[in-house]
């Protein structure tokens, strides 16, 4: 799919996923974090939570012994354990000392918080072989609690701990709390059993909310009290299931249950011997934890959204350069050379503008410097064809005619119609070439072009070539480059003159340029006219010297080129400067037509 996509909608595309893999995984991390501080944090809430209630269960446990205390503080047992009371059945004062002995324990009770509370149902003791019911409030018929109560008695005497927790059974959802004593001989046993109001003494375990099981358990696992009622006299789930600390948390567990795991804070009451344990299901703290995460999950969401627009915006930017640049290079293709990039903020992106508009603005300079030497070749060609006719007719008449006047020994004939039909050549043969030549090349037509002048009007012109080195002789120049001006300085200076004419040719370097200098006595002319009309009263002799001027100009530049130096009457210097170049390798030379 990215083959087919430009390279600013990859370098786009890429910048977005880069973003958005990179905030997934800070995001990802984040979240985790944010989880497990939560999660945590719940761990912690249910960890206070169980010493909020070990505080309290402790302080009701507390209240509970401490009316077996107000019991056994009162006058009867005190004096029933120092031998000064008894309660024998066969005994007729019995019932009279067992009923002032519970309006004894009413009274007292009357003022125990535990009592009032409603923390205890009923209290019985045992003693001298009876069972004496001390108080009650429970709902039950008389003889439903002496069967509960004398089996509870039954299940003490098998301990011979002096305080005892017994769980519900079966058959009720009470849990007994017995105390043992002996009287000062160590004779007598008496035995305290208060039946705890399960409902009363559980109201600390309801302040969870649902779904939290919050349990009271002896050493054995089996619950006393719970906020869920069908756990009462049961196994608890911290005996039925596998234990896995959490690391972090003292007393806190995950329990893998069958029922699906739990976890679990665990406290003991190391002096009652009984347990906390409040536990709830791991599924539904994730739950919570999640719920609480909603609104960072939303930010989370909200963030990465406007981060990748943002990345978006930025990456479309900073890499709209490269749809400018496709663009451009698309028109220059579509050969407009027209085409340039924008400026742009940044500076590194500008040498990139900056290169491709020069760029282009080259590329438009030598099209146009080609196509307008183009224009002017042409346009010499055509007046150097006009001004011929049937130049290969002419060659090889010229040539027949020198042989015949060779064969009649006229060698002077001979010599000037040879230089004649070889000047023609050169010209016949520009018509079509349009390469470089050496000085040594191009001096030959202007020494032949001169010759045959000089044949022409004998006395009356004379010409002199001057050059300053030989080793000028093979720089490279334009083909005819030369000989159009000194044609030009004969024939429109020389031969509208009275006086004897000379034409002077030199040839000279100057720095890194070559000079051509012909200077003539002639007749002159206006140079200004020139620039405003180049073929006044309607001749056209000077188009060659406007066209070689513009022809050097596009070959080399505007420091090159045709310079004159003129007045009507005094004769004209004309002035050719071009760029010293000594190898056909060059790039001027390859530039050229």
């Amino acid at each position: 799919m990215l083959g087919n996509m430009t390279i600013r909608a990859k370098v786009v595309a890429l910048t977005a996923g880069l973003v958005f893999v990179s905030l997934c995984i800070a995001g990802g991390f984040f979240f985790a974090s944010y989880y497990n501080a939560l999660l945590n944090a719940t761990y912690e809430t249910l960890n206070t939570s169980v010493t909020q209630v070990q505080t309290a269960v402790s302080g009701n446990l507390e209240a509970v012994n401490n009316v077996a205390y107000y019991v056994f503080s009162s006058e009867h047992i005190r004096n029933w354990l120092n031998n000064d009371l008894e309660f024998p059945p066969e005994d007729p004062l019995s019932f009279s000392k067992i009923s002032k002995l519970k309006k004894d324990i009413q009274m007292m009770l009357i003022f125990n918080n535990s009592w009032i509370a409603k923390h205890i149902d009923t209290i019985y003791i045992f003693a001298d072989g009876q069972t004496i019911d001390l108080i009650s409030r429970s709902s039950q018929s008389l003889p439903e609690q002496l069967a509960a109560f004398e089996q509870i008695k039954t299940r003490a005497e098998a301990v011979p701990d002096s305080t005892m927790f017994f769980p519900p059974d079966e058959s009720g959802q009470e849990v007994y709390f017995v105390k043992r004593i002996h009287n000062t001989s160590d004779t007598k046993e008496l035995l305290l059993i208060l039946s705890v109001n399960q409902a009363a003494f559980s109201e600390e375990l309801r302040q969870f909310p649902a779904g939290v099981t919050a349990s009271v358990v002896d050493n054995d696992g089996v619950v006393f009290f719970s906020n869920t009622a069908g756990l009462l006299g049961q196994r608890s789930v911290w005996e039925l299931s596998e234990r896995v600390p959490v690391k972090g948390i003292p007393h806190a567990y995950e329990l893998k249950s069958p029922g699906g795991d739990q976890f679990l804070v665990y406290r003991t009451m190391r002096d009652k011997g009984l347990n906390i344990m409040i536990s709830q299901p791991k599924a539904g703290i994730v739950a919570q934890t999640m719920a609480s995460m909603n609104s960072y999950l939303w930010v989370m969401a909200a963030t990465l959204v406007v981060l990748i627009v943002l990345s978006l915006a930025v990456a479309a930017a900073y890499t709209r350069f490269l749809g400018d640049i496709i663009g451009s290079l698309n028109r220059v293709r579509g050969k407009d050379y027209t085409a340039r990039m924008p400026r742009y903020k940044d500076r590194q992106l500008n040498m990139i503008s900056d290169t491709f508009n020069h760029m282009t603005d080259e590329i438009e300079t030598l099209i146009n410097r080609v196509y307008r030497s183009n224009l002017l070749l042409r346009e010499n060609d055509i007046k150097l064809l006009q001004s011929q006719m049937n130049p290969h007719f002419l060659v090889n008449t010229l040539t027949t005619i020198g042989t015949s006047a060779l064969m009649r020994g006229e060698r002077g004939t001979y010599e000037a119609i040879t230089a004649l039909s070889e000047l023609i050549s050169a010209n016949l043969y520009s018509l079509s070439d349009n390469s470089f030549v050496t000085v040594r090349s191009e001096l030959r037509y202007v020494e032949l072009y001169l010759y045959l002048q000089h044949m022409r009007f004998e006395d009356r012109f004379d010409y002199e070539i001057l050059l300053d080195s030989q080793e000028l002789m093979e720089c490279l120049i334009p083909r005819l480059s030369v000989e159009p001006i000194v044609e030009n300085a004969v024939v429109h200076g020389i031969e509208g003159s009275l006086h004897r004419g000379r034409v002077v040719v030199s040839i000279s370097r100057e720095g890194e340029d070559l000079l051509f200098q012909i200077a003539d006595n002639g007749t002159g002319f206006d140079v200004g006219a020139l620039a405003v009309d180049p073929t006044p009263s309607g001749k056209g002799h000077r188009i060659g010297i406007r066209n070689t001027d513009k022809r050097l100009k596009l070959m080399f530049g505007e420091g090159c080129g045709l310079m004159l130096h003129s007045a009507v009457g005094a004769g004209t210097i004309a002035t050719i400067r071009v760029p010293v170049i000594t190898d056909r390798h060059d790039k001027r030379i390859g530039g050229a037509l």
